[in-house]
């Protein structure tokens, strides 16, 4: 299940629904159909390209709020939370390459760690990660407190 805003090619195992509906939201739809995607999985046809067929997706129901207005609420606060996820996981990907980036100097020997040095490195590491992160985050070099 997708959603296209712009003029895209539907290829032969692909079916383009229109919402024409004046009391559907358009957004809202997408997110419904994309929740009940797995029955359309589970159901599809085998062989060398699965596929839904188009009786299928006639016979397919969904339950929407009587009003555009509860519609359109809980397809924006979906649609936050997505922006929400991706920021988060773009955030997490940034961390695991700073990870990385340490591990590279520690493990290679570029920097050695000794006695209490490594004590201090790790209280370091768990006061200032997230400022660290942040800094890293924006560009920014990080001085530590």
């Amino acid at each position: 299940v997708n959603y296209e805003k712009s003029k895209f090619w539907a290829g032969n195992s692909c079916y383009v629904l229109t919402v024409k509906d004046k009391d559907t939201f358009v957004q809202f739809f997408y997110r419904a159909l994309s929740f009940k995607q797995y029955l359309l999985i589970e159901n599809q046809q085998q062989g060398s390209i699965p596929a839904v067929n188009k009786n299928q997706l006639e016979n397919f129901v969904l339950l929407f709020p009587p009003t555009l207005t509860e519609q359109r609420a809980i397809a924006e606060i979906l649609s936050d939370m997505d922006e929400e996820i991706k920021t988060l996981e773009q955030k997490v990907e940034k961390m695991r390459n700073i990870k990385s980036g340490m591990m590279q100097q520690l493990l290679s020997g570029k920097i050695r760690l000794v006695g209490d040095e490594a004590d201090n490195v790790r209280q370091f590491v768990e006061n200032n990660f997230g400022e660290f992160a942040l800094a890293a985050e924006q560009g920014k070099k990080f001085a530590g407190k």
